[in-house]
């Protein structure tokens, strides 16, 4: 299979990953020798970092309950790490087969990754930043928790951003994601989105010949918003302790959607992007793909894609890596 054309790796962000399946699994567990070897020598390299195993955590572990180990994963300071190793991990085995990015850019917390792909941030310094970043932003949530008023995202199907940015001024919520033109991500306290939902039903009562409706993502850390401040402040101190350097490949910001060039450029995406809101859209726009890839877990970049714009050629890693990569 040959891939031809302006190829974007775009590098997922922090999903709910299933043990024993996605994340760094399917690479890990690959029959292919040369990929799983690949991945082994990247994980171990996270593992070394940390002083703990990433892997133990997402591969089954007989010894603890599927529920121990859920706990585990879905925990800022392990879940982030690991979706940025994975990508990582992906990305190597990519470029070892001869497939080339000509842009780069992450969702979310993968900006690290992008930016570890682009080569304006070691592997191991990427690691440790993720680590940090989750345990930032668990203890900003952690606040709303005691006071009895947690954060909560939904997502937002059959509305544009503006109809959702409109509700989100109403009611004091933030538009925390712009992932396709007619799905996006609110990011509020529980009472406020309290609120937001009453606004989005009556829209839906208002539209019933439109598909409008809304999901719960079970979390309780309002990510890309203003109430994760104490997490971007200890973020931007922390990121004084680790070395950029100017992006040696094109790479997008997911957040800004604007190509990065310098080091600096890279360092305020990363530190904006826990208060503001992704744009997906405006990101993959400025990418112009012909191919897009999803490197990493899961496939949810690739159905983005698909939404954005459907001329546009998509795989995903796993995809890729499970026919003849060598003959790519």
């Amino acid at each position: 299979m040959k891939i031809e054309g302006r190829k974007v790796f775009g590098f997922p962000g922090q999903g709910r990953a299933t043990v024993g399946v996605g994340m760094g699994a399917n690479l890990l567990l690959h029959e292919d020798p040369q990929i799983k070897e690949i991945a082994r020598r990247t994980y171990e390299e996270a593992d070394d970092t940390l002083g703990t195993s990433l892997s133990k955590i997402f591969l089954r572990d007989p010894e603890k309950t599927l529920a121990e180990q859920e706990g585990l994963l879905f925990q800022q300071e392990n879940s982030q790490p690991a979706t940025l190793v994975t990508g990582v991990a992906a990305d190597r085995v990519l470029i070892n087969f001869g497939i080339i990015p000509s842009v780069v850019l992450g969702h979310s917390v993968a900006g690290a990754a992008a930016g570890v792909a682009a080569g304006a941030l070691q592997f191991k310094d990427a690691v440790l930043l993720t680590k940090k970043r989750g345990e930032f932003m668990a203890q900003a949530a952690s606040n709303g928790v005691e006071n009895g008023n947690p954060g909560r995202m939904y997502a937002v199907l059959g509305m544009t951003a503006d109809e959702v940015e409109e509700i989100c001024r109403e009611a004091g919520g933030y538009l925390a994601n712009r992932n396709t033109p007619f799905q996006n991500i609110v990011s509020a306290d529980a009472e406020t989105m309290k609120r937001v939902v009453e606004l989005i039903d009556q829209k839906k009562r208002e539209n019933t010949e439109r598909k409008i409706r809304y999901l719960d993502l079970k979390v309780t850390v309002a990510a890309h918003s203003p109430l994760m401040a104490d997490a971007r402040d200890n973020l931007a101190s922390y990121l004084q302790t680790i070395p950029i350097t100017d992006p040696e490949l094109p790479i997008i910001s997911g957040i800004s959607g604007e190509y990065m060039t310098t080091a600096k450029d890279i360092e305020t995406s990363l530190i904006d992007g826990v208060v503001n809101g992704v744009d997906w859209v405006r990101a993959i726009e400025k990418a112009e793909p012909e191919v897009f890839i999803h490197v990493g877990p899961g496939k949810v970049l690739a159905d983005f894609m698909k939404e954005i714009d459907e001329g546009v050629t998509v795989y995903t890693s796993d995809e890729l890596l499970d026919t003849h990569p060598s003959t790519c």
